[in-house]
């Protein structure tokens, strides 16, 4: 893995990510040997899968991303019917 750093006067803010690789190295890389370059790419798209899917995360409520997405998205949903029916009356 090669560490991301942006140039010098460029102060883009990498925290997420730098964040989510630091996760994925303690949790699937650090103590394994890749020989191939596809066992490494098959084993970070499972943890991605798993990551989104699976991995309950306390600052979203004990949820995983994509469940907070649909409670998200279901949410929003309900409350534009809502506007809509109270804008016909």
């Amino acid at each position: 893995m090669k560490q991301n750093m942006s140039r010098v006067g460029k102060c883009i803010d990498n925290r997420l990510m730098e964040k989510f690789r630091g996760m994925i190295k303690r949790e699937r890389y650090y103590g394994k040997r890749f020989t191939r370059r596809t066992s490494l790419v098959n084993m970070m798209e499972s943890y991605i899968k798993h990551y989104n899917n699976k991995r309950l995360q306390r600052h979203l409520g004990v949820l995983n991303p994509m469940g907070k997405a649909r409670t998200v998205y279901a949410v929003n949903i309900k409350t534009a019917t809502s506007f809509r029916l109270m804008a016909e009356i």
